[in-house]
């Protein structure tokens, strides 16, 4: 198997996991840094979206700093704050743990297109029915 086929695979499985299935969108929500890293690659270089088109929007809790946390992402994805959408901000203020799993919320990567939705949800389908059938 080559690099491509590699990121090809990995991004498709990532999104099984944790993208939105349904819809009009391809949407991948993560706060992992390196899972938000694969899945943008696999969006520039297999798919080969217009990067442009690419958006962003923050998961919070109504505690956290927006503007650092936004800048945090922007730079470590290397993806301009232009492309982040109005952040979700959780407004339930009970006490949680949550800040020990994320300091930088979650995001979710959006690219609007039935069509690539489509497309990824049929590979997935393939790749998870080769990946059972042996």
């Amino acid at each position: 198997m080559d690099d491509e086929e590699k990121l090809r695979v990995s991004a498709l499985m990532l999104y099984f996991a944790e993208g939105t299935k349904k819809g009009r969108n391809v949407d991948f929500t993560n706060s992992n840094i390196l899972m938000v890293k694969i899945w943008l690659k696999f969006l520039k270089k297999i798919c080969k979206v217009d990067v442009k088109r690419i958006k962003f929007q923050l998961h919070l809790h109504y505690d956290m700093d927006e503007e650092d946390i936004r800048k945090w992402w922007s730079k470590n994805l290397n993806v301009p704050q232009e492309n982040f959408t109005k952040s979700y901000i959780k407004k339930v203020k009970k006490k949680g743990t949550y800040k020990a799993k994320s300091e930088i919320g979650t995001i979710k990567v959006r690219y609007s297109s039935k069509s690539l939705l489509d497309n990824i949800n049929n590979q997935i389908g393939t790749v998870a029915q080769n990946l059972t059938s042996r």
